[in-house]
């Protein structure tokens, strides 16, 4: 599933995607792959430079990447089980994005 994400930072707006992907290897397992993703919108070819993607497991950064000048991308990749819970942050200067999920 995506979802548009709108940024406000330095006066400027951002917009960016959250992908967010889950797959499970069968049926029977719960441990779920995940893989999270944020890109530019068609309007713009690079993702704003210094924008994080901030994984949070029990309110700990549990992973953290941030866009160069010419990223077209930014993805984190983790596994989890079936009613875990991970908070996604997005942040770009003062603007803070937060996106609550449970597996």
């Amino acid at each position: 599933a995506g979802k548009l994400i709108n940024l406000r930072a330095d006066m400027l707006s951002y917009a960016v995607v959250l992908l967010v992907n889950l797959v499970r290897e069968n049926d029977d397992s719960p441990e779920v792959e995940i893989t999270l993703r944020v890109y530019p919108t068609v309007d713009d070819v690079y993702l704003p430079p210094n924008l994080k993607l901030i994984v949070l497991s029990d309110n700990e950064v549990f992973q953290e990447v941030t866009a160069r000048s010419e990223d077209r991308i930014i993805q984190c990749q983790l596994e989890g089980e079936l009613g875990e819970e991970f908070t996604v942050k997005l942040v770009l200067n003062e603007a803070v994005i937060t996106e609550d999920f449970v597996i």
